[in-house]
């Protein structure tokens, strides 16, 4: 939404309407103190009526007021200022900042171009570091201007100026550096609200600044801090993957030999060596998963794949195609209908088919498993109580069972690295299946819920962005 406050720093009643005139957008602090607000639709009414008898595209002046049509962030406005104010507005622009705490880094300005000179408020002054050099008029040169303008900016201004005076084009979102009297560099954006005709002619501008540097400097340390961190995950990610192949190395050495000996002892193995041994290569089994596992989620957590458009379909029947044997055994059922989305299709891959293979280990004994995976949109409820972005679109994709289901009160525990609700005398698994869908939903911006009830199957809802 487009932010009006600059306007509450002139010192000229301000009014905006929508592009109809059938309602007033907003009204500055000084329209507020000098208008009774039930006047402004009345006023908007006389405007739009003058209005329709003029040619478009100008700067009218009607009834004491300049109307202009403008667009702000793809939208249009009507701005109309009431212009007595306006024919001596330069010796009042001292008094045009607020002194409330946290306004002092907007400040405005008054252009006077056949001279050549910028009369500035007393924040433009303090912004500059020029408040102790601050003289009776209180203008300066637009050379004086220049002087503190970074040398790699000059260009920029001075086009934004030229186009200004020789085409009367709005200065709008200009950001500049200036060089300030510590060497302290700093970074102002600057926006003109008013041009003043005279013979054709630019004549005057009114104008507003703002010092953005905080604001800068928070955008610096962020992207510093992505930088380090984008490094520091390719490092982890790298080091995972040396300590996956360094563990698996004499994982194998254990399994291999331990079949070796199984093998060279021949009918002289006992019961009790067997268990031994068919315990010890379980173990190294579940080791190399745990492993393997563990290197996936890594490689998530430091993932920094391109996206693309992903048939969520096909994703299903690529899944279903690898589970094939699964399937038959278990005379499981899968009906899906899912739209496309933008992600990273090996990830997507990774979190269906957890949540697919889940639905088919955790089934009910007796009972043949059926899947379901349905898509709807998102409302603005669901996305507040799912914390989601209210102006971004979501699909709300399902994965229902029929399976075993658990009690509610393991929700949110079941997507942490590791944890289990079952042994592993009843289900086979390292306990990082949902820790690696919830980490691709969060990859891709979106949110994973669960629901269940025990013995009555599980219901996955995944929100993700469209």
């Amino acid at each position: 939404m487009t932010n009006f406050k600059f306007y509450d720093f002139i010192n000229n009643p301000i009014l905006f309407f929508s592009a109809d005139f059938s309602e007033v957008i907003f009204k500055n602090k000084i329209y507020n103190k000098l208008f009774e607000t039930d006047r402004s639709l009345k006023i908007g009414q006389i405007l739009k009526n003058e209005l329709s008898k003029l040619p478009e595209g100008k700067i009218h002046s009607i009834d004491g007021f300049f109307v202009e049509k403008i667009n702000y962030d793809g939208v249009d406005y009507y701005r109309c200022t009431y212009q007595t104010e306006f024919t001596n507005i330069f010796p009042k622009l001292k008094d045009l900042n607020t002194s409330e705490k946290g306004d002092n880094n907007f400040g405005s300005w008054f252009f006077h171009t056949q001279e050549s000179i910028v009369y500035w408020s007393k924040n433009i002054f303090q912004i500059f570091d020029y408040e102790n050099q601050i003289k009776e008029d209180e203008y300066i040169t637009t050379d004086d201007f220049y002087k503190f303008l970074h040398p790699e900016d000059v260009e920029k201004v001075a086009k934004a100026i030229g186009d200004l005076i020789n085409e009367s084009k709005h200065i709008k979102d200009l950001e500049y550096r200036i060089v300030v009297s510590n060497k302290t560099i700093k970074y102002i954006k600057s926006e003109s609200i008013l041009i003043e005709h005279v013979e054709g002619k630019v004549s005057r501008v009114v104008g507003l600044s703002q010092d953005v540097t905080e604001e800068r400097s928070i955008e610096v340390a962020k992207a510093n801090f992505l930088k380090d961190l984008n490094k520091s995950n390719s490092a982890l990610s790298e080091f995972a993957h040396n300590a996956s192949h360094d563990l698996q190395e004499p994982l194998r050495k254990i399994e291999a030999y331990t079949n070796r000996l199984v093998k060279s002892l021949g009918e002289n193995v006992n019961e009790q060596t067997t268990k031994y041994t068919e315990k010890l290569i379980g173990a190294t089994q579940r080791m190399s998963d745990l492993i393997n596992d563990i290197l996936k989620l890594s490689r998530l957590s430091a993932s920094n794949q391109e996206t693309s458009v992903i048939e969520l379909n096909d994703v299903i029947g690529e899944i279903i195609g690898d589970y094939e044997i699964s399937i038959k055994e278990t005379n499981t059922t899968i009906d899906y209908d899912l739209p496309k989305v933008s992600g990273v299709k090996t990830q997507l891959y990774q979190l269906f088919q957890n949540l697919i293979g889940n639905a088919i280990k955790f089934r009910l004994e007796g009972v043949n498993p059926h899947i379901e995976l349905s898509y709807a949109l998102v409302d603005n409820v669901t996305k507040q109580n799912n914390n989601l972005k209210i102006f971004q679109e979501y699909y709300c994709i399902t994965v229902k069972d029929n399976g075993i289901g658990f009690e509610s009160k393991f929700a949110d525990v079941i997507f942490e690295p590791f944890k289990r609700l079952y042994g592993r005398s009843e289900f086979k698994g390292t306990g990082i299946g949902l820790a690696i869908c919830k980490k691709v939903v969060d990859n891709h911006n979106g949110a994973i819920v669960a629901l269940s009830e025990e013995g009555k199957g599980a219901v996955f809802n995944i929100y993700l962005p469209i």
